[in-house]
């Protein structure tokens, strides 16, 4: 085993106001050779683009479809993620993670492989600048600080060029034409920076690491996410947290928003919200409401045709529209906001480059926040915390890769329990035929029992058995994995 692999590095990135800000890291090319050891990754692994037809047009499913794999398929392809931690103690990091998107999901379950936790690996953490003062923080030389950090290409999204993707002005952010948007990509963007005009397009003045790799876009590479622009934004982009309290108020939800309604609150809410807001009752309600339901479900597409493209960005125009005339005089920001001008005018074009939405979702990451930094920093006694988190998550990776080895060498102990049915093979159809009679079978254990030999026969094929004349059937009804897990078989468990 590679310890190597699992190793960190610390480097001072700067020093300021006394006070040494580093990077934790590890290499990116020892996190790609942890995931490709992963033989369950493997197995399943994407190599080349495929350019997917269906049912006789250009299809998008996989990012292995998209056209940026198309125009990118000799170099390695890799996508790095970053959340923002908690406040550990004193301090407070970034931690960024990576994946491959070689690493397919399924089309049967969405968003399955490539969102399970082994599927991405911890590169690192950044460290958040701290300034004395609000003076500070704002003063010229501290901003030009930051981006020494995180190599940031555009301002934030309160800036006049607010969008990732384009250079619309955030006045015109939904008052704006397709064919009248400029998109930012690696040639206006140098331009710009050559010319010391940066500012006028709301790019910060430092050069970016990732204009130099080749066939990278690094703005579009930025990819919106269905779960955050639909659930998360507009509730709280177009009413504000005020407007929200006194609306949960009236209909006896939770008070305060910011502290305790969470992602599944808001959804749960988006559901009735419309209905209850004052000054919002009218005939358009209804309908903002039923296309709302159309564009989010041709949302969740796992297959895109161009045809279905084109569905799905008329539902948007035409959910956009009626939604705009509805809340536009509730909204504080009269509905400019930068998410909300991503998924009209760019989500449709990033799905013919990087493939359908499920592929890219982000919600793993609420659950990689956990593992990487509140448990390991609970562990720690709160002194030299990156440290000590550091050295807590290598043996958590090397104990893990240490089981996953041993698994993969020697066969899984089984152990059942529970035993429901016994009867010899040849006996089978006597066996399934009195079976019928017995009241504690349930459905779905009478569907089972019909479809047991002619599943069983498939299984011999498959291991060429000519003969099973002395073969003896047991069912059980749970059993205990090597690794103490336990999987049940019987509907009753738990009601």
């Amino acid at each position: 085993m590679n310890i190597s692999q699992l190793s960190y590095s610390k480097h001072c990135i700067l020093v300021h106001n006394n006070r040494e800000y580093f990077i934790n890291y590890r290499p990116i090319k020892n996190c790609i050779e942890i995931l490709l050891s992963n033989p369950e990754i493997l197995q399943h692994f994407i190599f080349k683009y495929e350019n997917k037809k269906h049912q006789g047009e250009k299809s998008y499913t996989e990012q292995n479809s998209g056209n940026w794999w198309k125009y990118t398929e000799a170099s390695i392809l890799s996508s790095a993620y970053a959340t923002t931690t908690d406040t550990l103690g004193k301090s407070s990091l970034h931690s960024i993670y990576i994946s491959l998107g070689n690493i397919p999901t399924y089309t049967y379950i969405p968003t399955w492989r490539r969102n399970k936790e082994d599927a991405k690996q911890l590169l690192g953490y950044f460290p958040i600048l701290f300034a004395k003062n609000e003076k500070e923080k704002t003063s010229p030389e501290f901003k030009k600080l930051v981006p020494c950090i995180y190599s940031l290409t555009y301002k934030s999204a309160s800036s006049n060029f607010s969008c990732h993707f384009c250079l619309v002005q955030k006045n015109d952010l939904i008052d704006t034409m397709q064919d009248q948007i400029i998109l930012r990509n690696y040639e206006n963007m140098m331009e710009h920076f050559n010319n010391n005009t940066g500012h006028s397009v709301s790019l910060e003045p430092v050069e970016n690491y990732f204009w130099n790799i080749p066939n990278l876009n690094i703005y579009v590479a930025t990819i919106p996410d269905r779960m955050h622009h639909l659930d998360l934004e507009f509730t709280k982009g177009i009413l504000g947290r005020s407007s929200i309290d006194k609306m949960n108020k009236r209909i006896g939800a939770i008070p305060r928003y910011p502290a305790r309604l969470i992602a599944s609150g808001h959804r749960d809410l988006m559901k009735v919200m419309v209905f209850v807001v004052d000054g919002l009752l009218s005939n358009d309600l209804l309908e903002v409401y039923i296309k709302w339901n159309e564009m989010y479900i041709l949302s969740r597409l796992e297959i895109f045709k161009e045809s279905d493209l084109e569905k799905f960005q008329k539902a948007i125009n035409e959910w956009a529209d009626l939604f705009v005339i509805l809340f536009r005089k509730k909204s504080d920001s009269k509905m400019k906001f930068p998410k909300f001008h991503s998924w009209i005018f760019h989500i449709v074009n990033t799905i013919r480059e990087y493939g359908a939405i499920n592929g890219y979702t982000t919600e793993t990451y609420e659950s990689l926040h956990k593992f990487y930094v509140k448990t390991p920093y609970r562990l720690s006694n709160k002194k030299g915390i990156e440290e000590q988190i550091m050295k807590t998550i290598r043996r958590k990776a090397i104990i893990k890769r240490r089981v996953t080895e041993e698994l993969h060498k020697t066969p899984t102990a089984l152990i059942y329990t529970s035993k429901l049915f016994e009867f010899k093979l040849l006996e089978a159809s006597i066996f399934f035929e009195q079976q019928k009679k017995n009241l504690d079978l349930t459905e779905n254990m009478i569907k089972s029992f019909a479809k047991f030999l002619e599943c069983l026969n498939s299984f011999f094929d498959m291991l060429d058995i000519i003969s099973a004349e002395d073969c003896r059937i047991k069912i059980f009804g749970s059993v205990t994995l090597k690794n103490i897990n336990i999987l049940r078989a019987t509907n009753k468990f738990q009601n």
